[in-house]
């Protein structure tokens, strides 16, 4: 799998984590539950953050050729 691709698999799990989230917080989850999901969702962002400063330039390089 390419780097870009990969990029836009993590961005959304993210995201899907988030969207999660906030219908949990609608729902009327405990605090205990909401800082539990909150930190898994707070993990797999730093994943993706993580993953776009190691292969920026590859990605960066990539969109570039596309254009």
């Amino acid at each position: 799998m390419d780097s870009i691709h990969e990029l836009d698999r993590l961005r959304k799990k993210w995201m899907k984590l988030e969207d999660e989230l906030q219908n949990d917080l609608n729902q009327g989850i405990s605090e205990e539950e909401f800082l539990v999901k909150d930190q898994i969702c707070q993990a797999v962002h730093k994943e993706w953050q993580n993953f776009l400063f190691k292969h920026k330039k590859d990605i960066f390089l990539k969109v570039e050729n596309e254009k």
